[in-house]
């Protein structure tokens, strides 16, 4: 067995004092590619020729990235065990880019219309949006020339009659596209607080890429689908676990089985349609004001539930008791037999008040 000592390679990319990265090993030509894009034709080449060429290119243009997959690259890197720890713990999955991401309003509901993929979150957090204050062509070449001149942003505004945002944007290389990093840090998004078990609003920290990776369509017992990596994290009832670890994936590619069952947590139900999320406010005091706060529905909703929720002779039994004081009739404060009285009386004397009808006008021009 041969061995090697601890020194640095050559070849290898120092990072701080001790770190280096250094590529240990590849899978990479331009031939592999080649030769994966013409493995339906049952043809193969030893060498690259103009024709070739000409074949990356246009699976590069159309955007054809399965032959892409064929290529591998292995890395050997040296960092402190708190920085690999680290980085091997936020390993936590992978969604496809066609995976679709529903956000929600200030009011935690959601909206299709604020639905969005993966990939359009992507090109959102790395490309940007399409500029509104975007420059022609001829005066984008306009503000270059000027500006390599050594004119100001200002004077270039008021002589081509443009917004000095537009003009900044052109200098910053962002002209056909603007930053919309803000936005997506702004989205709102309903993530699981595991402390509660409740569903809460929260926001995007950080969007990044994780490369090709192969995934699985895993379909639940209620209908639900989900594709997703081995390598990405789920709540089952025994805790977090990789999905090849929860439903024990054995084996690769087209060929894998699960070899064991598991209870994975989904989207649930609102709050004030939840028994056992009812009987806790109640037995730690909340009135019932206050659980229809809480729940964000009204009063009567939390006061009179579905008949669903009242099947069970253990809801029954402290559902009567919750306190009534606090509900207030639409017509607290007044009396209705007064306002029907008034309303009575007024009702002919707005009638005598209106003025009389008088026969139509008769034009005097008659011949």
């Amino acid at each position: 067995m041969a061995t090697t000592d601890r020194v640095i390679a050559e070849d290898a990319i120092r990072v701080l004092d001790h770190g280096f990265v250094r590529l240990d090993g590849a899978m990479a030509t331009d031939l592999s590619v080649v030769n994966a894009a013409r493995v339906s034709f049952a043809r193969r080449k030893d060498e690259m020729d103009a024709a070739d060429e000409g074949l990356i290119r246009f699976l590069m243009r159309d955007r054809h990235g399965t032959p892409f997959e064929h290529n591998s690259f292995r890395f050997h890197i040296r960092a402190p065990i708190f920085v690999a720890r680290e980085w091997f713990r936020h390993r936590v999955g992978c969604l496809t880019g066609d995976t679709v991401v529903t956000f929600v309003d200030i009011n935690s509901h959601a909206n299709r219309a604020l639905s969005k993929t993966i990939d359009e979150l992507w090109r959102m957090w790395t490309v940007g949006e399409k500029n509104g204050h975007a420059l022609a062509p001829e005066v984008a070449a306009e503000v270059d020339r000027r500006a390599a001149s050594g004119e100001r942003i200002r004077a270039m505004s008021r002589s081509l009659g443009i917004g000095r945002r537009a003009v900044r944007s052109q200098l910053g290389g962002r002209n056909g596209y603007r930053n919309s990093r803000w936005r997506v840090r702004k989205m709102r998004l309903r993530v699981l607080d595991e402390s509660t078990g409740e569903f809460v609003t929260s926001h995007i920290a950080d969007i990044f890429e994780k490369g090709v990776q192969p995934v699985y369509r895993l379909t639940l017992a209620d209908g639900k689908q989900v594709t997703l990596t081995t390598n990405h994290r789920v709540l089952t009832d025994e805790g977090w676990k990789t999905m090849g670890q929860a439903i024990g994936l054995r084996g690769e590619g087209e060929k894998v089985r699960m070899t064991r069952s598991c209870a994975l947590m989904v989207n649930g139900v609102p709050v004030h349609q939840d028994r056992a999320w009812l009987r806790s406010r109640r037995v730690a005091g909340r009135s019932v004001g206050e659980i229809a706060a809480e729940a964000g529905c009204s009063y009567h909703t939390v006061r009179d539930p579905p008949r669903a929720l009242r099947q069970t002779q253990q809801l029954l039994a402290w559902w009567p008791q919750l306190p009534a004081a606090e509900h207030r009739p639409l017509d607290d404060g007044t009396c209705g037999r007064r306002s029907r009285a008034i309303r009575v009386h007024v009702r002919p004397v707005r009638r005598n008040r209106r003025p009389p009808s008088r026969p139509p006008h008769r034009s005097r021009l008659a011949r």
